[in-house]
């Protein structure tokens, strides 16, 4: 264990240079800048309200407005699937430096997720201005909602993390994971509240998301989480499946590394 120990520490000065070289690049090299960690949740919510609003879907009565609902729902869910990418992602840009023994395996993780928090935070911004526009009131449990973020990212990385070796081996990983995650979406209350009667209630009920999720977006809106009993037991699965997680990619990579060289 104290090896470990020993290159997270290691492994973080450079994860900071890793990150802010990968910010640098991915807001350089796009024609939107900023604008593109805005698009797919401003997206999503104005086709959600329109639909909800000609009644194509039927949504029930909500305490929070609708488009503040979703777009808070979708800026959460969206920093989640970074999380899930950024491992996966960072082991094939990063490959050449991570075959450089020398270089603790972590170092490209945590530089990952400084993009995926840098990210977060422009996003924040956005939910910012709709809790202005649309005067949502605050709450002591405001204070609460980052411990879900980091939930949310933990889980996500967890699970990036045992994907990321598999698909450097066998790359058809990366490309069923789209549709993986779109069907993954439908079955989180991101669009609708946790349902009650529904025949696939029990299954969202059991989406690991849905508690990180819920309860992270009714402390910033409401006050309080219905979801506060099932997120203190999601907690400490998320904290295992991390742990393990890392010490899976960290003993896969240089194995994977080899083979795929």
């Amino acid at each position: 264990m104290q090896p470990v120990l020993h290159d997270l520490r290691r492994s973080l000065p450079l994860a900071v240079e890793l990150a802010r070289r990968n910010i640098a690049a991915q807001y350089r090299q796009s024609l939107t800048g900023v604008l593109q960690a805005f698009f797919p949740a401003i997206v999503t919510t104005a086709w959600c309200t329109l639909v909800r609003h000609t009644r194509v879907i039927q949504v029930e009565s909500l305490e929070t407005p609708y488009p503040a609902f979703v777009l808070i729902s979708m800026m959460l869910w969206l920093t989640f699937v970074d999380a899930l990418q950024a491992p996966i992602q960072a082991l094939l840009s990063d490959q050449s430096l991570l075959q450089n023994s020398s270089i603790p395996r972590e170092t490209v993780v945590f530089g990952s997720l400084g993009v995926v928090g840098f990210n977060f935070v422009v996003k924040v911004i956005l939910v910012v201005a709709a809790g202005i526009w649309f005067r949502l009131p605050i709450s002591a449990t405001i204070v609460l909602a980052p411990l879900g973020v980091l939930a949310l990212i933990g889980l996500g990385t967890a699970i990036g993390l045992i994907l990321a070796p598999l698909n450097y081996l066998y790359r058809d990983i990366a490309r069923s994971l789209q549709p993986m995650l779109t069907f993954w979406f439908f079955l989180t209350p991101v669009l609708f509240p946790v349902p009650d009667t529904s025949s696939l209630a029990w299954i969202v009920r059991l989406n690991p998301v849905t508690p990180l999720l819920v309860s992270t977006r009714e402390w910033i809106t409401l006050g309080d989480s219905s979801q506060s009993a099932e997120f203190l037991l999601t907690v400490p699965l998320v904290c295992v499946l991390f742990t393990g997680g890392m010490l899976f990619y960290r003993v896969a990579t240089p194995i994977v590394l080899e083979r795929g060289g």
